[in-house]
């Protein structure tokens, strides 16, 4: 049985974070906490919390009135 939601078919929802655990890593990406020191926290392993704060990032940079100069 397939299971649809809010983060289906984009590209954080390929990430098993739940959305507790994103409103946390959110919040420790604000606080410019690393990457790891994330995983360790909301208990993520490292390479699913680098590609979250990558997410964040490319979210930020594409809101950015700058975008193309940041290309």
């Amino acid at each position: 049985k397939a299971r649809f939601n809010l983060f289906t078919n984009r590209r954080y929802g390929r990430l098993n974070i739940t959305a507790s655990q994103w409103l946390w890593l959110i919040k420790l990406f604000e606080l410019e906490t690393s990457s790891r020191r994330i995983a360790s926290e909301i208990k993520l392993s490292y390479p699913t919390a680098l590609k979250a704060t990558n997410l964040i990032r490319q979210a930020i940079a594409t809101e950015s009135k700058d975008y193309e100069l940041l290309l």
